[in-house]
């Protein structure tokens, strides 16, 4: 689905130097630890780090609700419109997830083949997800969105791994004169030997450092996010790493895996001069604003707890989001649009989500 919403606010200062030139795509994939489930997750937080890029990939997305939410706070964040498209739920009877691509379509648009891959050989828990996207400067690509299983031993991800040089074939045959990029949870670091097939004709952006968020403050435990391209891609990576976003955002780890998320999102610059196919400029650090700061000081002091259950709450009608006693637009909905509700949960149940603007 694809869905416009309009910003209101003012965009939060840029990490990268987008629009360089046309060619110029920040590409990224972020596990979004069960987006839309957890009451809270600081979507403020999540948009924060996601707008820094102008494609994102995402993981574990368990709701529409809160890829909604997503979508608006990073409109909200950057003040531009954005675009996405979503997978269907995939997985066992237990337990489902989506995938989503979420992007800017002044820098990158949808072209076509949006699809789940059909599985006839039952390999995989999640089946990948992929679509071909232009940017502005012309260049078309197809992009592959992946939550390899964890399961209950290293064999079972491995076994994932290795087919996942058949997948990329089979994009190949698909999209056959198409560059392609492979990113996702994968769940095993690119040296396992699970890689090997697949390391003939891709190579991973990603070799050093890790991207699963550890216990401690600046530690880092697995090497599990990735981004894969064909040897001798054209696409030109300028540069690649991984967005280390605790340390942007001034907050511990501990915050950070209990309000956004365990894992640390990757990226790559493409349509630069960089070396084709070569890894570059890994594990990087960026430079936080002040007010990315901001943001993550009021995550690290915040009790909101993203229910508001205590009081009545306003809706606005015309919006169809709900503003707890204290959120910035409370006292400003329009007497015509204004929906009392004796709580947020009777707000939800008629149909409203939670306003951008009283995020954490």
């Amino acid at each position: 689905m694809l869905r416009t919403l309009k910003a209101t606010l003012v965009a939060l200062p840029l990490l990268f130097p987008l629009g360089a030139n046309a060619e110029e795509l920040v590409v990224g994939s972020w596990n979004v630890k069960r987006l839309g489930s957890d009451p809270q997750q600081s979507y403020q937080a999540l948009a924060a780090v996601a707008s820094k890029m102008d494609l994102i990939a995402l993981q574990e997305v368990m709701t529409t609700q809160g890829l909604d939410r997503l979508e608006l706070a990073l409109e909200t964040a950057t003040n531009t419109p954005w675009e996405r498209l979503e997978s269907h739920l995939i997985g066992s009877r237990q337990y489902k997830e989506a995938y989503a691509f979420l992007y800017r379509p002044e820098k990158v648009r949808y072209e076509d083949g949006a699809v789940v891959y059909l599985d006839r050989q039952n390999v995989f828990f999640r089946e990948p997800y992929s679509a071909r996207f232009r940017t502005a400067g012309g260049t078309s690509f197809v992009l592959a969105n992946i939550h390899v299983i964890y399961g209950n031993s290293t064999e079972e991800r491995a076994r994932e791994v290795s087919s996942l040089a058949d997948y990329w074939d089979w994009l190949a045959e698909v999209y056959p004169r198409e560059e392609r990029i492979l990113v996702g949870d994968f769940n095993l670091p690119p040296s396992h030997p699970a890689w090997d097939k697949l390391k003939q004709s891709a190579v991973p952006l990603i070799t050093r450092g890790a991207t699963t968020l550890g216990q401690t403050d600046n530690k880092y435990a697995r090497l599990y996010d990735n981004i894969w391209v064909a040897r001798g891609t054209k696409l030109g990576i300028k540069r690649s790493g991984v967005v280390r976003y605790p340390q942007m955002l001034k907050i511990s780890h501990q915050v950070a895996r209990e309000r956004v998320s365990d894992h640390a999102p990757v990226f790559a610059l493409i349509g630069g001069q960089g070396a084709a196919g070569q890894p570059v400029a890994q594990n990087q650090v960026f430079a936080a604003p002040e007010r990315m700061k901001q943001v993550g000081s009021a995550l690290a002091s915040s009790n909101w707890n993203g229910k508001n259950t205590a009081g009545p709450v306003r809706g606005n009608s015309r919006t169809f989001r709900y503003h707890a006693p204290g959120c910035p637009s409370y006292e400003s909905i329009s007497s015509k649009n204004r929906v009392e509700f004796a709580s947020s949960a009777a707000a939800v149940k008629a149909g409203y989500s939670l306003a951008g603007n009283c995020l954490p």
